[in-house]
């Protein structure tokens, strides 16, 4: 094998290992979205959701979009986490289309030179407006962000605050952060997303605004579990009715509720479904 042949394998080893590094996505300029499907009218009360997709894997190590959408189809405005990208495009647009609902990805990660992984929204409602920033870095990997998005709701604008924190080192900076802008949005305001953090987590309950309720434990009361990590937090909203969907079709549950912005409703029980 001679010098010039080694040089270029080399050369060419050091290319591929380079873009098989994941990189930090171009946070705003990255995102993608479409929410030409979104209603002109909003109902009365509406469903809001949080799933952590684990891009579309379930349980059983199939991975099939298809179960997702049958899983998500009933909600009028939802939360991805774990969304993947491929030459198919990403999930979050294939799951509006499937649903015909609007749709936006947010990368939060980059490899072979192309976004592979973020967090989506899915809205039946119109969206006008949304802006990613990026979450604090201190392990050097894993990659997170946050994105506020503006959905029109009756004559009022709701603030949709959707995220996906670290598990490791650098989750309190990224819960703290997270925890004082939702505070600092105007109401009404819905935040949504997996948080790593359990429902006892001490700097959780202290960054948590005075006037924001968890949706998911005051529907489901005794059916909540003290190790979940999926967050559906409100502000200037009035709770209705809430359920889950166990995990299966992901290894995260699938958590929803009813809220409404015009006033109080009767409280329903909460539901659970296979």
């Amino acid at each position: 094998m001679t010098l010039f042949l080694i040089i270029t394998i080399c050369i060419v080893l050091g290319v591929l290992l380079w873009h098989a590094i994941p990189r930090r996505a171009a946070a705003q300029a990255g995102a993608s979205g479409n929410f030409t499907h979104g209603a002109i009218h909003a109902p009365k009360r509406i469903r809001v959701a949080t799933y952590n997709i684990h891009g579309a894997r379930g349980t059983d190590r199939v991975r099939d979009l298809s179960r997702t959408a049958l899983v998500i189809r009933g909600s009028d405005i939802t939360a991805l986490q774990e969304v993947r990208a491929d030459w198919r495009g990403n999930q979050a647009r294939r799951l509006g289309q499937a649903l015909a609902a609007g749709w936006l990805f947010t990368p939060s990660a980059r490899r072979w030179g192309m976004n592979y992984r973020g967090n989506g929204l899915l809205s039946r409602l119109p969206v006008r407006s949304w802006q990613t920033h990026l979450l604090p870095n201190v392990s050097g990997h894993r990659y997170r962000i946050y994105t506020i998005a503006q959905v029109v709701l009756h004559d009022i604008v709701l603030s949709v605050l959707f995220t996906h924190l670290h598990t490791r080192q650098g989750r309190e900076s990224q819960l703290k952060m997270v925890l004082n802008q939702f505070a600092a949005m105007p109401l009404p305001a819905i935040l949504l997303g997996d948080l790593n953090s359990k429902r006892n987590d001490p700097l959780l309950m202290q960054h948590l605004p005075a006037d924001s309720s968890d949706a998911i434990s005051h529907t489901l009361n005794g059916l909540d579990s003290a190790d979940r990590v999926d967050w559906i937090l409100t502000r200037g909203l009035h709770i209705i009715a809430g359920g889950f969907t166990p995990p299966g079709v992901s290894d995260h549950p699938y958590y929803w509720v009813d809220v409404s912005p015009a006033g109080p409703l009767d409280a329903e029980p909460a539901t659970i479904t296979p």
